[in-house]
């Protein structure tokens, strides 16, 4: 059973579960179970039984010599006695209920009658039962004498040592009989059995525990045993005890061609004595009206293994017995008969089970409150701990994300910011291409527009006759200078030079004419005139103008004094954008900007002077 290196999950067990090692000491076997609740989950580790004569384990000093070598590497762990059934004294009382010290004082009272000894000089405890047949307030008393006690606890737990006197009861988890423990996995693996005789086994000693609604409501022992049928087959096969175990395990001593004569007898011996045990019950609770043929019969123990025995006992009479049911519990990996008790003791141990007689001294039950207490406490901290590394997770979860956001958008920044750059050149490799050129596509267009222009004023058609006197853009007929009244010469003053950056947003023409007519002739003509100009597509306004914004650029005799009229005409369209003017950047990325200096206060590019534009006549 020993074991060398403790694993996570053992190591963490004080605070996850309960390990509890059960100690079944018997007169000639130990039984040792290591049970543990991990999680709400039960499982055994460990298993041994200890063949006390085999072993040459005699004096007490030597089995708790031989006892504290096995529990090294099972980690923290505490420790359940069973106490042998014929140690204690169990019965049904009827207390009337009062309060709890009340109740104690009424059976303790009992107690020392039913056991004659003193207060000092025996341990009990009681627990309540549900009304049954005549018993409206019952409650089933265990005791025992506090010398029985004390001494498997100095032999068993590991904080003893001679002259400590009561020593490790720090150490105890639970103290139970063995009556205690048959109820204990019988309630727990198979809570539907309502009414049986749970009978253990044992070497020495057999032991009887009467279930009824579900609850122990009787305990007692009788001292006829396994080793009563190992010791007849043995003398009436002339062999040794150990051949006679042997062969009563693999062989069925009752029927075929191994059967055994004469072995019957000690078997009825037992099962009369097991039948007055069970009558006296019945007797005394004669009102529930139960018989023998109404109580099935569940064995266990050691004895329970012994070949064709379940077999002959049902034939000897009204009783049915029966190996305990098969429960999903149960670990079919290692025989379960023999450490029956030894399993309800882990259960009763573990809290698993309620309802039970608890002979915990009350040192211990104190040491399992600060236990329990201590246990709890470091759950709390295991949990608030578990919470902070959770929480810090989770911040640091955060921080790592927004971290990677942050990056991944600087890395989009810096990939916008080249692309900017690259835009930016690429905007100012065109915009120098486009200010070499723009000259020239604008005197292109005004070439087309003056073109256009002149042709639809040729295809102003009317019946009356009229002509043409000048024909002008806008921006030189406005800045173009005035002729004299007293000029006499044919030829036109030269307009003022215009830049060609000095353009205006619109272009419009300026068409003088004269009509000869007179009277409402020369307006029909005129307005007939004016329509069929605003038909073509090329001018979005035409009009006439008024005479005080008419220049005098014509000379005076070519023209009919009150028949002299002037036509503007807006070409649809805007001019050519002009080319942007920037600063030229050196490494090609745009440059910073001083966030302090408002728009106006920055510094603007200047345009640079173009060549002057003649103008169109």
């Amino acid at each position: 059973m020993a074991r060398s290196a403790l694993s996570i999950s053992e190591r963490l067990q004080p605070v996850l579960g309960q390990r509890v090692v059960v100690v079944d000491p018997g007169t000639r076997c130990l039984k040792v179970l290591v049970v543990e609740s991990m999680m709400g989950q039960v499982r055994v580790l460990q298993r041994q039984a200890i063949d006390l004569q085999e072993e040459s384990l005699v004096a007490p000093e030597e089995i708790q010599e031989h006892f504290q070598r096995l529990l090294p590497g099972l980690g923290p762990h505490s420790v359940a006695l069973i106490l042998p059934q014929h140690r204690t004294i169990s019965q049904v009382l009827e207390v009337p209920p009062a309060g709890r010290a009340e109740e104690r004082k009424a059976v303790e009272a009992e107690a020392v009658k039913a056991s004659g000894l003193s207060e000092s000089g025996m341990l009990f405890e009681f627990v309540r039962l549900k009304p049954f047949g005549r018993h409206q307030h019952p409650c089933r008393l265990t005791l025992c004498r506090a010398a029985d006690l004390w001494d498997p606890v100095s032999r068993f737990t590991q904080s003893s040592a001679p002259g400590e006197g009561h020593g490790g009861v720090d150490q105890l988890a639970e103290v139970s009989s063995t009556a205690e423990g048959l109820f204990a996995a019988g309630l727990a693996l198979h809570p539907r059995v309502q009414k049986a005789v749970l009978v253990d086994l044992g070497a020495n000693n057999t032991v009887v525990g009467i279930v009824f609604q579900g609850q122990g409501v009787s305990a007692a022992s009788f001292p006829i045993g396994s080793a009563h049928f190992t010791a007849a087959l043995a003398a009436l096969k002339h062999c040794s005890l150990s051949e006679a175990e042997d062969f009563k395990c693999s062989h069925n001593s009752f029927y075929g061609d191994h059967a055994v004569e004469g072995l019957g007898h000690t078997i009825d011996a037992w099962l009369a004595e097991l039948r007055r045990s069970v009558n006296e019950w019945i007797e005394d609770n004669s009102d529930l009206e139960l018989t023998l043929a109404s109580l099935p019969v569940y064995l266990c123990g050691g004895g329970a293994r012994q070949e064709g025995l379940v077999d002959y006992l049902n034939k000897r009479g009204e009783m049915t017995f029966q190996k305990w049911p098969s429960s999903a519990d149960d670990d079919r990996s290692w025989p379960m008969e023999p450490y029956r008790v030894a399993y309800g003791a882990a259960l009763h141990a573990l809290g698993k089970v309620h309802g039970l007689v608890s002979l915990l001294p009350a040192e211990a039950k104190a040491a399992r409150a600060r236990r329990i207490l201590w246990r709890q406490v470091q759950l709390a901290n295991s949990l608030l701990l578990l919470a902070g590394v959770l929480l810090l997770g989770l911040g640091t979860w955060q921080k790592a994300s927004l971290l990677g956001r942050k990056h991944d958008l600087v890395n989009r920044t810096e990939t916008a910011l080249v692309t900017a750059g690259t835009i930016d050149s690429l905007s100012r490799r065109l915009n120098r291409e486009y200010e070499e050129i723009h000259p020239v596509l604008v005197r292109q267009r005004q070439t087309v527009q003056v073109l256009q222009t002149l042709n639809n004023l040729e295809q102003v058609r009317t019946n009356k006759d009229f002509w043409y006197v000048l024909i002008a853009d806008a921006t030189s007929y406005f800045s173009g200078t005035t002729l004299p009244g007293a000029l006499t010469n044919l030829s036109l003053a030269a307009p003022a030079p215009v830049s060609t950056n000095a353009y205006s947003a619109r272009r419009e023409f300026i068409a003088e004419l004269c009509i000869p007519q007179e009277g409402e002739d020369l307006r029909r003509v005129l307005s007939q005139i004016v329509t069929d100009i605003k038909r073509s597509p090329l001018f979005v306004k035409a009009d006439t103008l008024a005479p005080e914004r008419r220049r005098n650029l014509v000379d005076p005799r070519v023209v009919l004094t009150n028949h002299y009229f002037t036509v503007a005409m807006e070409v649809s369209g805007t001019e050519l954008q002009a080319p942007v003017v920037t600063a030229e950047l050196s490494s090609g990325v745009l440059p910073a900007r001083d966030p302090r200096r408002s728009p106006a206060q920055r510094p603007k590019p200047e345009r640079p002077t173009g060549s002057n534009r003649p103008a169109d006549h």
